[in-house]
Protein backbone atom coordinates (compact mmCIF):
# COMPACT_ATOMS: atom_id res chain seq x y z
CA UNK A 1 0.00 0.00 0.00
CA UNK A 2 2.74 2.18 0.60
CA UNK A 3 4.29 2.66 -3.09
CA UNK A 4 1.05 2.32 -4.73
CA UNK A 5 1.00 6.28 -5.57
CA UNK A 6 4.44 8.73 -4.83
CA UNK A 7 3.97 10.48 -0.84
CA UNK A 8 2.16 13.13 -1.71
CA UNK A 9 0.39 15.13 1.13
CA UNK A 10 -3.19 16.17 1.34
CA UNK A 11 -4.12 19.01 3.29
CA UNK A 12 -6.95 18.36 5.33
CA UNK A 13 -9.18 22.03 5.64
CA UNK A 14 -10.61 22.72 9.10
CA UNK A 15 -12.78 25.48 10.22
CA UNK A 16 -11.13 28.28 12.28
CA UNK A 17 -7.81 27.65 11.04
CA UNK A 18 -5.81 26.98 7.91
CA UNK A 19 -5.70 23.19 7.89
CA UNK A 20 -5.78 19.93 10.31
CA UNK A 21 -3.05 18.60 9.19
CA UNK A 22 -1.23 16.78 5.75
CA UNK A 23 -2.64 13.10 5.33
CA UNK A 24 0.01 11.49 3.15
CA UNK A 25 0.08 7.34 2.30
CA UNK A 26 2.25 6.57 5.35
CA UNK A 27 -0.16 8.62 7.58
CA UNK A 28 -2.96 7.00 5.93
CA UNK A 29 -1.43 3.46 6.92
CA UNK A 30 -1.67 4.18 10.37
CA UNK A 31 -4.88 5.67 10.78
CA UNK A 32 -6.41 2.98 8.60
CA UNK A 33 -4.58 -0.31 9.29
CA UNK A 34 -1.66 0.07 12.11
CA UNK A 35 -4.38 2.07 15.02
CA UNK A 36 -6.85 -0.64 14.33
CA UNK A 37 -4.67 -3.10 14.52
CA UNK A 38 -3.46 -1.74 17.53
CA UNK A 39 -6.90 -1.85 18.98
CA UNK A 40 -8.29 -5.02 18.30
CA UNK A 41 -7.83 -7.62 20.73
CA UNK A 42 -6.02 -10.96 19.84
CA UNK A 43 -7.74 -14.27 20.76
CA UNK A 44 -4.85 -16.51 19.79
CA UNK A 45 -2.89 -18.14 22.71
CA UNK A 46 0.01 -19.16 19.86
CA UNK A 47 0.87 -15.75 19.57
CA UNK A 48 3.82 -13.61 22.14
CA UNK A 49 2.65 -10.97 24.01
CA UNK A 50 5.12 -8.35 24.50
CA UNK A 51 4.89 -5.33 27.18
CA UNK A 52 6.14 -1.95 27.45
CA UNK A 53 10.08 -2.41 27.43
CA UNK A 54 13.30 -0.16 26.77
CA UNK A 55 12.57 0.59 23.11
CA UNK A 56 8.98 1.90 23.77
CA UNK A 57 10.49 3.98 26.60
CA UNK A 58 12.89 5.51 23.89
CA UNK A 59 11.24 6.22 21.27
CA UNK A 60 8.44 7.66 23.59
CA UNK A 61 10.96 9.62 25.25
CA UNK A 62 12.58 11.15 22.04
CA UNK A 63 9.13 12.29 20.69
CA UNK A 64 8.32 13.93 24.34
CA UNK A 65 11.35 16.05 24.02
CA UNK A 66 10.82 16.71 20.49
CA UNK A 67 7.71 18.08 20.86
CA UNK A 68 8.85 20.14 24.44
CA UNK A 69 11.30 21.53 22.93
CA UNK A 70 9.51 23.95 20.73
CA UNK A 71 6.67 24.52 22.57
CA UNK A 72 8.05 27.72 23.74
CA UNK A 73 8.11 28.76 20.23
CA UNK A 74 5.01 27.69 18.43
CA UNK A 75 1.15 27.86 19.08
CA UNK A 76 -1.19 25.90 21.04
CA UNK A 77 -2.60 24.75 17.94
CA UNK A 78 0.58 23.90 15.96
CA UNK A 79 2.13 22.04 19.25
CA UNK A 80 -1.15 19.69 19.25
CA UNK A 81 -1.24 19.14 15.39
CA UNK A 82 3.19 18.51 15.19
CA UNK A 83 2.20 16.46 18.67
CA UNK A 84 -0.45 13.90 16.67
CA UNK A 85 2.04 13.61 13.56
CA UNK A 86 4.90 12.94 15.38
CA UNK A 87 2.87 10.05 16.90
CA UNK A 88 1.69 8.94 13.57
CA UNK A 89 4.82 8.95 11.99
CA UNK A 90 6.94 7.13 14.62
CA UNK A 91 5.04 6.18 17.53
CA UNK A 92 2.19 4.46 16.32
CA UNK A 93 4.75 2.73 13.35
CA UNK A 94 7.26 1.40 15.88
CA UNK A 95 4.48 0.56 18.31
CA UNK A 96 2.13 -2.17 15.50
CA UNK A 97 5.57 -3.74 13.85
CA UNK A 98 7.06 -4.39 17.41
CA UNK A 99 3.66 -6.80 18.61
CA UNK A 100 3.64 -9.27 15.62
CA UNK A 101 3.48 -11.38 17.75
CA UNK A 102 4.12 -14.62 16.06
CA UNK A 103 6.89 -16.10 13.40
CA UNK A 104 3.97 -15.94 10.86
CA UNK A 105 3.40 -12.73 10.74
CA UNK A 106 6.97 -11.60 11.05
CA UNK A 107 7.43 -13.72 8.02
CA UNK A 108 4.05 -11.95 6.27
CA UNK A 109 5.42 -8.47 7.04
CA UNK A 110 8.97 -8.89 5.65
CA UNK A 111 7.32 -11.17 2.18
CA UNK A 112 5.04 -7.75 1.60
CA UNK A 113 7.19 -5.65 2.14
CA UNK A 114 9.77 -7.04 -0.59
CA UNK A 115 7.24 -7.69 -2.70
CA UNK A 116 6.58 -3.45 -2.76
CA UNK A 117 10.31 -3.69 -3.65
CA UNK A 118 10.64 -6.57 -6.06
CA UNK A 119 7.66 -4.53 -8.08
CA UNK A 120 9.65 -0.93 -7.96
CA UNK A 121 12.82 -2.27 -9.71
CA UNK A 122 11.54 -3.05 -13.15
CA UNK A 123 9.95 0.27 -13.50
CA UNK A 124 13.51 2.03 -12.18
CA UNK A 125 14.97 0.15 -14.61
CA UNK A 126 12.15 1.34 -17.28
CA UNK A 127 12.37 4.74 -15.72
CA UNK A 128 16.26 4.90 -16.54
CA UNK A 129 16.47 3.49 -19.58
CA UNK A 130 13.16 5.61 -20.71
CA UNK A 131 14.34 9.12 -19.33
CA UNK A 132 10.81 8.99 -18.06
CA UNK A 133 9.84 9.72 -14.12
CA UNK A 134 6.26 7.19 -14.34
CA UNK A 135 5.06 8.83 -10.76
CA UNK A 136 6.17 12.61 -11.03
CA UNK A 137 2.72 13.79 -13.20
CA UNK A 138 0.84 11.85 -10.26
CA UNK A 139 1.92 14.50 -7.67
CA UNK A 140 1.27 17.38 -9.79
CA UNK A 141 -2.01 16.58 -10.38
CA UNK A 142 -2.88 16.03 -6.78
CA UNK A 143 -1.13 19.73 -5.88
CA UNK A 144 1.99 18.49 -4.42
CA UNK A 145 4.02 18.33 -7.60
CA UNK A 146 7.66 17.07 -6.48
CA UNK A 147 10.04 20.38 -7.83
CA UNK A 148 13.21 18.10 -7.26
CA UNK A 149 12.23 15.20 -8.88
CA UNK A 150 14.17 15.34 -11.86
CA UNK A 151 17.47 14.44 -11.38
CA UNK A 152 20.51 13.77 -13.17
CA UNK A 153 23.95 12.29 -12.37
CA UNK A 154 26.78 12.99 -15.16
CA UNK A 155 23.90 12.88 -18.30
CA UNK A 156 22.05 9.80 -16.29
CA UNK A 157 18.12 9.66 -15.05
CA UNK A 158 17.92 8.85 -11.33
CA UNK A 159 14.85 6.95 -11.29
CA UNK A 160 13.04 6.83 -8.27
CA UNK A 161 9.53 5.01 -9.38
CA UNK A 162 7.09 5.79 -6.48
CA UNK A 163 9.13 6.39 -3.93
CA UNK A 164 9.95 10.03 -4.46
CA UNK A 165 13.11 10.28 -4.47
CA UNK A 166 16.44 8.56 -6.04
CA UNK A 167 17.86 7.82 -2.40
CA UNK A 168 14.76 6.18 -0.86
CA UNK A 169 14.60 4.00 -4.12
CA UNK A 170 18.06 3.43 -3.41
CA UNK A 171 17.78 2.75 0.17
CA UNK A 172 14.67 0.10 -0.14
CA UNK A 173 16.97 -1.97 -2.93
CA UNK A 174 19.29 -2.29 -0.70
CA UNK A 175 17.23 -3.64 1.68
CA UNK A 176 15.35 -5.29 -0.30
CA UNK A 177 18.32 -7.48 -1.21
CA UNK A 178 19.05 -8.06 2.79
CA UNK A 179 15.43 -9.46 2.36
CA UNK A 180 15.75 -11.34 -0.40
CA UNK A 181 18.23 -13.79 1.11
CA UNK A 182 16.16 -14.64 3.62
CA UNK A 183 13.19 -15.33 1.60
CA UNK A 184 15.04 -17.45 -0.73
CA UNK A 185 16.79 -19.34 2.29
CA UNK A 186 12.74 -20.19 3.38
CA UNK A 187 12.10 -21.22 -0.22
CA UNK A 188 14.49 -22.06 -2.70
CA UNK A 189 13.52 -20.81 -6.32
CA UNK A 190 15.06 -21.95 -9.93
CA UNK A 191 18.41 -20.89 -10.60
CA UNK A 192 17.28 -18.35 -13.26
CA UNK A 193 14.43 -16.97 -11.39
CA UNK A 194 16.98 -16.36 -8.64
CA UNK A 195 19.64 -14.99 -10.82
CA UNK A 196 16.64 -12.40 -12.56
CA UNK A 197 15.69 -11.27 -9.12
CA UNK A 198 19.28 -10.27 -7.66
CA UNK A 199 20.39 -8.53 -11.51
CA UNK A 200 16.91 -6.76 -10.93
CA UNK A 201 17.34 -5.68 -7.85
CA UNK A 202 20.96 -4.89 -8.39
CA UNK A 203 20.31 -2.79 -11.42
CA UNK A 204 17.69 -1.09 -9.37
CA UNK A 205 20.10 0.14 -6.94
CA UNK A 206 22.58 1.05 -9.36
CA UNK A 207 20.03 3.49 -11.76
CA UNK A 208 19.18 5.25 -8.23
CA UNK A 209 22.43 6.35 -8.91
CA UNK A 210 22.65 6.94 -4.68
CA UNK A 211 26.33 6.53 -3.73
CA UNK A 212 24.94 6.07 0.18
CA UNK A 213 22.68 3.68 -0.97
CA UNK A 214 25.55 1.79 -2.90
CA UNK A 215 27.82 1.63 0.68
CA UNK A 216 24.52 0.77 2.35
CA UNK A 217 23.79 -2.34 0.35
CA UNK A 218 27.78 -3.57 0.75
CA UNK A 219 27.52 -3.23 4.29
CA UNK A 220 24.14 -4.73 4.50
CA UNK A 221 25.15 -7.89 2.37
CA UNK A 222 28.18 -8.46 4.00
CA UNK A 223 26.81 -8.32 7.84
CA UNK A 224 24.26 -11.30 6.41
CA UNK A 225 26.87 -13.25 4.69
CA UNK A 226 28.58 -13.31 8.36
CA UNK A 227 25.41 -14.21 10.10
CA UNK A 228 23.70 -16.48 7.41
CA UNK A 229 22.94 -20.55 8.38
CA UNK A 230 26.48 -22.36 7.67
CA UNK A 231 28.01 -18.68 6.90
CA UNK A 232 31.65 -20.64 7.02
CA UNK A 233 30.72 -22.39 4.18
CA UNK A 234 29.20 -19.98 1.87
CA UNK A 235 31.35 -17.19 3.12
CA UNK A 236 34.48 -18.15 1.11
CA UNK A 237 32.02 -18.45 -2.03
CA UNK A 238 30.38 -14.87 -0.89
CA UNK A 239 34.24 -13.48 -1.02
CA UNK A 240 35.15 -14.91 -4.23
CA UNK A 241 31.94 -13.28 -5.68
CA UNK A 242 32.37 -10.08 -4.38
CA UNK A 243 36.07 -10.31 -5.74
CA UNK A 244 34.54 -10.91 -9.38
CA UNK A 245 31.68 -8.00 -9.36
CA UNK A 246 35.04 -5.89 -8.38
CA UNK A 247 37.03 -7.05 -10.89
CA UNK A 248 34.47 -6.88 -13.32
CA UNK A 249 33.28 -3.12 -12.37
CA UNK A 250 37.04 -1.91 -12.60
CA UNK A 251 37.45 -3.84 -15.80
CA UNK A 252 34.82 -2.60 -17.74
CA UNK A 253 34.74 0.70 -18.83
CA UNK A 254 30.89 1.69 -18.99
CA UNK A 255 30.88 0.17 -15.27
CA UNK A 256 33.76 1.63 -14.17
CA UNK A 257 32.44 4.98 -14.65
CA UNK A 258 28.80 4.67 -13.78
CA UNK A 259 29.52 3.74 -10.08
CA UNK A 260 33.18 2.73 -9.48
CA UNK A 261 34.14 6.94 -10.64
CA UNK A 262 31.23 8.27 -8.30
CA UNK A 263 32.05 5.98 -4.90
CA UNK A 264 32.72 8.91 -2.11
CA UNK A 265 36.38 9.25 -1.29
CA UNK A 266 37.71 6.85 -3.77
CA UNK A 267 36.20 7.66 -7.14
CA UNK A 268 36.84 10.55 -9.45
CA UNK A 269 34.13 12.02 -10.39
CA UNK A 270 31.77 14.55 -8.74
CA UNK A 271 33.08 14.33 -5.48
CA UNK A 272 31.51 17.86 -4.46
CA UNK A 273 28.36 15.98 -2.50
CA UNK A 274 31.44 14.95 -0.55
CA UNK A 275 33.16 18.14 0.27
CA UNK A 276 29.91 19.45 0.86
CA UNK A 277 28.94 17.13 3.45
CA UNK A 278 32.54 17.58 4.68
CA UNK A 279 31.87 21.53 5.14
CA UNK A 280 28.09 20.62 6.86
CA UNK A 281 30.23 17.90 9.42
CA UNK A 282 32.22 20.71 10.88
CA UNK A 283 29.93 23.80 10.57
CA UNK A 284 27.45 21.54 12.55
CA UNK A 285 29.60 20.42 15.09
CA UNK A 286 30.35 24.11 15.64
CA UNK A 287 26.99 24.99 16.30
CA UNK A 288 26.12 21.38 17.97
CA UNK A 289 28.77 22.82 20.90
CA UNK A 290 27.21 26.13 21.26
CA UNK A 291 23.88 24.08 22.76
CA UNK A 292 24.81 20.65 23.45
CA UNK A 293 22.58 19.32 25.25
CA UNK A 294 19.00 20.11 23.73
CA UNK A 295 20.33 21.14 20.77
CA UNK A 296 19.22 24.65 18.91
CA UNK A 297 15.53 25.08 17.39
CA UNK A 298 16.79 27.74 14.99
CA UNK A 299 20.01 26.12 13.79
CA UNK A 300 19.61 26.17 9.98
CA UNK A 301 19.70 30.20 10.59
CA UNK A 302 23.61 29.78 11.37
CA UNK A 303 24.17 27.57 8.49
CA UNK A 304 23.41 30.32 5.60
CA UNK A 305 26.92 29.76 3.94
CA UNK A 306 25.57 26.05 3.60
CA UNK A 307 22.73 26.92 1.05
CA UNK A 308 23.02 25.52 -2.51
CA UNK A 309 21.75 26.32 -5.84
CA UNK A 310 18.37 25.60 -4.98
CA UNK A 311 17.91 27.33 -1.80
CA UNK A 312 18.28 24.16 0.15
CA UNK A 313 20.46 23.57 3.47
CA UNK A 314 20.48 20.11 2.80
CA UNK A 315 21.37 18.19 6.67
CA UNK A 316 22.17 15.04 4.45
CA UNK A 317 23.28 13.53 8.37
CA UNK A 318 20.33 12.05 10.07
CA UNK A 319 22.96 11.82 13.56
CA UNK A 320 23.78 15.43 12.61
CA UNK A 321 20.67 16.61 12.38
CA UNK A 322 19.02 15.01 15.63
CA UNK A 323 22.19 16.77 16.98
CA UNK A 324 21.31 20.03 15.31
CA UNK A 325 17.84 19.90 17.02
CA UNK A 326 17.92 18.40 19.74
CA UNK A 327 21.12 18.00 21.11
CA UNK A 328 23.12 14.84 22.76
CA UNK A 329 19.98 14.23 25.11
CA UNK A 330 17.73 13.43 21.36
CA UNK A 331 20.80 11.76 19.55
CA UNK A 332 21.56 9.81 22.59
CA UNK A 333 17.38 8.96 22.87
CA UNK A 334 17.50 8.08 18.77
CA UNK A 335 20.74 5.59 19.13
CA UNK A 336 19.72 3.81 22.31
CA UNK A 337 16.48 3.07 20.58
CA UNK A 338 18.12 2.37 17.44
CA UNK A 339 20.52 0.29 19.34
CA UNK A 340 18.14 -1.48 21.67
CA UNK A 341 16.11 -3.23 18.73
CA UNK A 342 19.62 -4.25 17.09
CA UNK A 343 20.39 -6.09 20.49
CA UNK A 344 16.82 -7.55 20.22
CA UNK A 345 17.78 -9.20 16.76
CA UNK A 346 20.87 -10.45 17.48
CA UNK A 347 19.02 -12.05 20.50
CA UNK A 348 16.62 -13.17 18.12
CA UNK A 349 19.51 -14.71 16.01
CA UNK A 350 21.44 -16.69 18.53
CA UNK A 351 18.33 -18.34 19.54
CA UNK A 352 18.22 -19.96 16.32
CA UNK A 353 21.90 -20.94 16.29
CA UNK A 354 21.76 -24.24 17.48
CA UNK A 355 18.75 -25.73 15.84
CA UNK A 356 16.40 -23.53 12.88
CA UNK A 357 18.09 -22.19 10.01
CA UNK A 358 15.06 -20.39 8.67
CA UNK A 359 14.39 -18.51 11.95
CA UNK A 360 18.46 -17.88 11.97
CA UNK A 361 17.91 -16.75 8.17
CA UNK A 362 15.52 -14.30 8.86
CA UNK A 363 17.16 -12.70 11.84
CA UNK A 364 20.06 -12.63 9.95
CA UNK A 365 18.18 -10.45 7.06
CA UNK A 366 16.40 -8.00 9.78
CA UNK A 367 20.29 -7.62 11.07
CA UNK A 368 21.89 -6.70 8.33
CA UNK A 369 18.96 -4.69 7.33
CA UNK A 370 19.55 -2.71 10.46
CA UNK A 371 23.02 -2.59 10.08
CA UNK A 372 22.95 -0.87 6.33
CA UNK A 373 20.17 1.39 8.09
CA UNK A 374 22.36 2.84 10.14
CA UNK A 375 25.16 3.18 7.79
CA UNK A 376 22.28 4.90 5.36
CA UNK A 377 21.18 7.31 8.06
CA UNK A 378 24.59 8.66 8.44
CA UNK A 379 24.48 9.83 4.70
CA UNK A 380 20.33 10.68 4.18
CA UNK A 381 18.74 11.13 7.64
CA UNK A 382 16.32 8.95 9.16
CA UNK A 383 14.00 7.48 6.68
CA UNK A 384 10.88 6.15 8.61
CA UNK A 385 11.69 2.57 7.59
CA UNK A 386 14.41 2.96 10.01
CA UNK A 387 11.43 2.63 12.76
CA UNK A 388 9.49 0.23 10.82
CA UNK A 389 12.71 -2.06 10.35
CA UNK A 390 13.46 -1.07 14.15
CA UNK A 391 10.13 -2.71 15.40
CA UNK A 392 10.55 -6.07 13.11
CA UNK A 393 13.64 -6.59 15.64
CA UNK A 394 11.89 -6.08 18.25
CA UNK A 395 9.33 -8.48 17.33
CA UNK A 396 12.06 -11.07 16.53
CA UNK A 397 13.44 -10.74 19.80
CA UNK A 398 10.43 -10.67 21.27
CA UNK A 399 9.22 -14.00 19.79
CA UNK A 400 12.43 -15.77 19.89
CA UNK A 401 12.69 -15.70 23.66
CA UNK A 402 9.03 -15.93 23.90
CA UNK A 403 8.93 -19.24 22.43
CA UNK A 404 12.09 -20.72 24.29
CA UNK A 405 10.25 -19.64 27.71
CA UNK A 406 8.61 -22.66 29.52
CA UNK A 407 5.02 -21.52 29.95
CA UNK A 408 5.04 -20.67 26.25
CA UNK A 409 6.92 -24.08 24.78
CA UNK A 410 3.83 -25.75 27.12
CA UNK A 411 0.83 -24.02 25.17
CA UNK A 412 3.19 -24.62 21.88
CA UNK A 413 3.77 -28.26 22.81
CA UNK A 414 4.23 -28.65 18.43
CA UNK A 415 6.39 -26.47 17.56
CA UNK A 416 10.26 -26.58 18.42
CA UNK A 417 11.79 -25.03 21.33
CA UNK A 418 13.66 -22.49 18.67
CA UNK A 419 11.16 -21.32 16.54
Amino acid sequence: VMFTVPPVNFYIPAPFINQLFALSPSRLLAIMVLIPALLLPRHSTREIRRSFGPTDLLVTAYVVLQIVLLVPYETVTHSMRRSLLLVLDIVVLTTAFSRLGSRERLADVIASWWLAIAILAPIAIFESLKGWLLYTGIAASWGDPNVFAWLFRSGSLRAQASTGHSIALGYLAAIGLALYSFLRHRRPVPPLIDLTVFAAMIAALVLSFSRGAWVTAACGMAVYALMRPDAARHLPRAIGLAAVVAIVMLVVPPLKEKVVDRLPFIGSQEQDTIEYRQRLADTSWDIVQLNPWFGDPFATLRMESLRQGQGLIDIVNGYLFTALFTGFVGLSLLCGFLFFALIAGYRSWRAARSGDPEWRALSAALVASHVATLVFIATAGVDPYAYLLAGLLVSAGSIALGVRSPAVAKAQPNRPATA
